[in-house]
C-alpha cells in the first residue's frame, strides 16, 4: 500500500464487517448479526532522547513516516504525515488506524523515520510534502523486510570533496542540506504491538470500541557542526576557498537503517554547507592596553584601547550520526595542494572525551547534536590551539588548550 497523507485530528472511519457466524444463517430465533467491534491503534512519536530530556518532536519535526511490518518483519504498508497536513494551531504527528489497516489477533512491528528543517520548514511549502530522503531499495508490500530499509543521504559529485551535501537552492535563495535533521527509531526500540483477537459471539449484538496506543521513541541521527578556522592574517576580505575544511568518515556513514545504524560504504567526505568570513572575538577581547597618543593640544597621553577582533573562516556542516567507532576525522587542507595541514583523529570520540560525564559515550553523542570547534592556525599553518563547545542544557562548555608549536 502506498503512503497516504491524512489530516490529523480526524479518526479514520471504521469498516463494519458482517460476523461470519451462525447468525448468517436463516434462523428466526437468533438475534440480529453482531456488529464487528471498532478497533483503533494510535501511534504517537516522542523525541526526548536529548540533553534536555524534553519531548521536542512536535516542535522540531516536519514530516513523520511510519512503516508497519508483520510479526515476521515483512513490510505491509506505510503512512506519512507532514505539517502541510495539519490544520489549526496544534502540531500533532499522531497517526490513528482502524480496521481498514489493522486486524485483531495480529502482531505488528512499527518503525519510523522523521525529517525536519531548522529554518521554518520552508521546504514543505515549495516541494512535495513527505519524506524527501531517497530509499536505496524500494519497499514492496508483502516482499520487503525491515532489514531491507536503507536511506541514502543525498550527495553531489562536483568534486571529490562534495560528497554529503545536496546541491539544492530553495525559493528563498538559501542552499539547504537534506541532512539538517533526521530522526530514526531509537536503537532497540522497534515497537511490537499485539492486537488481541476478539471472538464474535452470536448473542452479542454490540461490542465496545477498543483503543490501543503505542509510543514511538525517536533519536536524532544528524548533527550540526560549526568550525571556526582562525589565522592572524585573516581579514574580512580573506578568500574562504583558501582552505578546505572537511569531516572525513573513512568507513562511510551516508547509508542509514531504521534504528540509526550506519553501513560501511566508500569513504565519505562532508564539505561545509555554508562557508564565510566572520568576526571572531579574541579570548582577551575587551582588555585594555597602554596606548600612547596625542591630545588636542598636542600633548603626549597614555590611553587605553580594546583588542582588535580576529576573523575566522567559518564552516557549517550537517553530518550524519557520530559514532565512537566510526574513525571520523576533522581536516583542514590546503585548497591548492590538497595537503592535510591539520587533522584531528577519532573526531567523534574526541568530542565525547571532552564533554561526556553522565552517559555512555555513544549515548552522549546521540543525545547531543550541536558542536562548535575553534581552530587557531600558526603562521606556519599548523595547529596552535583549539577550543570546542557544545550546548548542554542551554549552556556552552568550552575547553581551551594550547598546542606547542
Amino acid at each position: 500500500m502506498n503512503a497516504k497523507h491524512f489530516t490529523l485530528g480526524v479518526i479514520l472511519s471504521s469498516i463494519t464487517f458482517g460476523a461470519l457466524t451462525s447468525c448468517d444463517m436463516v434462523n428466526e430465533d437468533m438475534p440480529p448479526c453482531a456488529t464487528y467491534p471498532n478497533t483503533y491503534l494510535t501511534v504517537n512519536f516522542v523525541y526526548d532522547y536529548n540533553m534536555l530530556r524534553e519531548d521536542l518532536f512536535d516542535s522540531h519535526a516536519g514530516t513523520a513516516h511510519l512503516y508497519v511490518f508483520d510479526k515476521d518483519s515483512v513490510f505491509l504498508f506505510d503512512r506519512a504525515v507532514s505539517r502541510n497536513d495539519m490544520t489549526g494551531p496544534t502540531v500533532d504527528f499522531s497517526m490513528t488506524f482502524d480496521t481498514t489497516y489493522i486486524k485483531t489477533g495480529m502482531k505488528y512491528l512499527l518503525v519510523a523515520m522523521a525529517q525536519g528543517n531548522h529554518s521554518g520548514y520552508e521546504w514543505s511549502t515549495i516541494a512535495t510534502p513527505g519524506f524527501q530522503i531517497p530509499l536505496q531499495y524500494q519497499m514492496v508490500p508483502g516482499v520487503s523486510k525491515i532489514s531491507d530499509y536503507r536511506i541514502m543521504l543525498d550527495r553531489d559529485s562536483d568534486s571529490w570533496a562534495d560528497i554529503g551535501v545536496v546541491d539544492y537552492t530553495d525559493a528563498y535563495g538559501n542552499n539547504k542540506e537534506m541532512l539538517d535533521t533526521l530522526w530514526s527509531t531509537k536503537p532497540n526500540e522497534i515497537q511490537d504491538v499485539a492486537i488481541p483477537y476478539i471472538e464474535l459471539k452470536p448473542q452479542v449484538e454490540e461490542y465496545p470500541v477498543y483503543y490501543y496506543e503505542v509510543l514511538m521513541p525517536m533519536m536524532r541521527i544528524t548533527n550540526s557542526i560549526t568550525v571556526n578556522l582562525l589565522h592572524d592574517s585573516f581579514t574580512p576580505e580573506t578568500d574562504v576557498n583558501r582552505f578546505n575544511i572537511l569531516i572525513d568518515f573513512p568507513k562511510g556513514n551516508g547509508t542509514i537503517g531504521f534504528t540509526g545504524q550506519t553501513f560501511p560504504n566508500r569513504e565519505l567526505f562532508y564539505r561545509a554547507l555554508r562557508k564565510g568570513v566572520v568576526k571572531y572575538t579574541k579570548k582577551n577581547n575587551g582588555a585594555t592596553y597602554e596606548d600612547p597618543g596625542v591630545d588636542r593640544l598636542g600633548q603626549q597621553t597614555m590611553g587605553t584601547r580594546a583588542d582588535d577582533p580576529d576573523y575566522a573562516i567559518q564552516a557549517t556542516f550537517g553530518i550524519s550520526r557520530l559514532q565512537t567507532v566510526d574513525e571520523s576525522k576533522l581536516q583542514v587542507r590546503d585548497a591548492e595542494t590538497n595537503e592535510v595541514l591539520i587533522e584531528i583523529d577519532n573526531f567523534a570520540q574526541w568530542l565525547a572525551d571532552y564533554f561526556n560525564t553522565y552517559y555512555d559515550d555513544q549515548e552522549f553523542l546521540d543525545r547531543e547534536y550541536n558542536f562548535t570547534v575553534d581552530i587557531k592556525m600558526s603562521d606556519a599553518n599548523t595547529l596552535e590551539w583549539y577550543q570546542i563547545g557544545c550546548s548542554i542544557l542551554g549552556w556552552g562548555k568550552r575547553v581551551y588548550e594550547y598546542i606547542p608549536r
